[in-house]
């Protein structure tokens, strides 16, 4: 699917993702289109920093070569435009976390220009690439997006695309009101400004004048901004479910089809504990 995106991308643009997109085709295609990248290592491909051109402290220049197996996806019109050989750059940084095991982080940029481009550069700009993970989250969690309420293809199109409109109106309010009260936009509560801009928006319909609405939105312009989320490093917020989800079977058919168990100590077959009680239950 990264492959038909690469119309989206324009000249000097730069490519940034995990490993992932870590691959020598879609760099090549991206460099071909005069776009750079930058990705994490992929797992699978060795890299000796004490090989390559030495630019700096775990900063290496390496050669890579064109796979000899043409992917399956790939058609051989774009497969041909592939380079022989592509010049990367591959250097290493460690994330120290308080409290936590520093964690040795590799990426592979087409940026070989040390000067231009210092590795402490890279490195801090794909850290805040992470911050992805908590914008997926505000759009699925926060705004409700996990489950969707519309039956056919079309009209679930429309649903996202209202979900994509509500939350890209309202990074546009936490943005604007970051440069307004001079706040860094990356501290503004996303919940707070939901809940702030739900709250306005009767009060915005009922106005009566456009002095009223203005006023309206300069306040609520000043309520996003001072609902600030506070630094809080070392933070550890796992993947996990607060309360205990019921021993019920799942619904795997339509609701007229559908038959109860008739014995309810067979609900638990389908209970994310089921096999610690099959193993309680053994003698």
């Amino acid at each position: 699917m990264a492959r038909k995106l690469l119309d989206r991308f324009k000249p000097n643009d730069l490519a940034l993702g995990d490993r992932g997109f870590c691959c020598y085709v879609l760099i090549a295609l991206l460099l071909g289109r005069k776009v750079q990248s930058l990705f994490r290592l992929h797992q699978r491909r060795a890299a000796d920093l004490r090989r390559g051109r030495r630019l700096g402290q775990n900063d290496r220049l390496f050669t890579w070569r064109k796979p000899q197996v043409k992917p399956r996806y790939l058609p051989n019109t774009l497969w041909k435009r592939v380079p022989e050989e592509l010049s990367v750059r591959v250097l290493r940084f460690e994330l120290a976390v308080p409290g936590l095991r520093p964690e040795a982080i590799t990426l592979v940029t087409t940026l070989t220009d040390p000067q231009a481009y210092p590795a402490t550069e890279l490195a801090r700009l794909y850290a805040r690439r992470w911050r992805i993970e908590l914008w997926f989250r505000h759009l699925k969690t926060t705004l409700g997006m996990e489950r969707l309420h519309c039956l056919t293809p079309r009209m679930l199109h429309k649903e996202l695309e209202m979900y994509f409109i509500a939350y890209n109106l309202l990074r546009a309010l936490m943005v604007e009101a970051a440069a307004l009260y001079d706040v860094p936009v990356e501290q503004i509560s996303f919940k707070g400004t939901v809940d702030a801009t739900l709250e306005y928006s009767q009060a915005l319909l009922q106005a009566r004048s456009q002095k009223a609405q203005r006023e309206l939105v300069a306040d609520l312009l000043a309520v996003i901004a001072q609902d600030t989320v506070p630094e809080r490093p070392g933070r550890c917020e796992p993947r996990a479910l607060k309360r205990r989800p019921k021993p019920y079977p799942l619904l795997t058919r339509h609701r007229s089809k559908f038959k109860e168990i008739q014995h309810q100590n067979r609900y638990y077959k389908n209970s994310p504990y089921a096999g610690k009680y099959r193993k309680s239950a053994r003698p």
